[in-house]
């Protein structure tokens, strides 16, 4: 046998497969390939067939799996210290669900809540720089989250803290631009402290005047921006316009 072909159906009329070398298969494989498939506390008929000599047997007779009840959410690296609008704040995942983060502050007043997403993770960028204070608010908050399945929300999870840390480059800049992290060895963002609701062009070029890479993105989504991810290692410099304001910063992108 060189392979396994593994067919999950929900007996509702909904069946897919999955392919592997194992003789075993991770329903995660199906709800990530089909989200459609992911219910929990369901019933799957399971079956298999098998790849020898370039010819795959018949199906083989379906055996019933029951999963488990909708699981408890969770923040999985509550307790970090995140030193960037960009780093993640990560909860534990449901397949086939959407989520809505809440953001507090130390004493549990909601500030504000995040857009409905896919992603099992959340940042400080993902939320309201004005409802934030400044881009600089540093300072200890809390992050609760729900997930939306089926039509149902979920209860809204345990808190979970997180210290926001950015650095004093940040903290000390008023109405100017920064680049961060800076240098960077991925990809990096804008941090642009002004209260202008205009979009912003992002230009970058190279030590030789060369434009390698530009962006034209919406005030809110500035500080979520990625940037840089197809350059080369060296010294950039990076065009920020927005209406009349126009300033340029330079940037180090690093070997991984």
């Amino acid at each position: 046998v060189s392979k396994y072909r593994f067919i999950v159906d929900n007996g509702s009329g909904l069946r897919d497969s999955v392919e592997a070398s194992s003789n075993f298969f991770r329903f995660t494989s199906i709800f990530t390939k089909n989200a459609a498939l992911a219910k929990y506390a369901t019933t799957y008929n399971v079956s298999v067939k098998t790849l020898a000599d370039d010819n795959w047997t018949a199906e083989s007779t379906a055996c019933p799996v029951t999963l488990p009840e909708l699981p408890v959410v969770s923040f999985t690296n509550g307790g970090s210290t995140l030193t960037s609008n960009l780093q993640l704040a990560n909860f534990t995942k449901v397949y086939g669900a959407t989520y809505k983060v809440y953001l507090y502050n130390a004493n549990d007043d909601l500030i504000d809540s995040s857009a409905v997403s896919t992603s099992n993770y959340t940042r400080f960028a993902s939320f309201s720089k004005t409802k934030l204070n400044t881009v600089a608010a540093n300072g200890v908050y809390k992050m609760a989250v729900k997930y939306l399945i089926d039509g149902t929300w979920s209860v809204l999870s345990e808190k979970a803290t997180f210290t926001r840390a950015l650095p004093s480059s940040l903290a000390t800049k008023t109405t100017t631009t920064v680049a961060f992290p800076n240098p960077f060895n991925s990809s990096f963002a804008i941090v642009l402290d002004r209260e202008s609701n205009d979009k912003v062009n992002v230009s970058i070029s190279d030590l030789t005047g060369k434009i390698v890479e530009v962006a034209t993105l919406e005030a809110e989504n500035v500080s979520s921006s990625v940037l840089g991810e197809h350059l080369t290692p060296g010294v950039y410099t990076i065009t920020v316009n927005q209406g009349t304001f126009v300033e340029k910063i330079k940037a180090i992108k690093t070997e991984k």
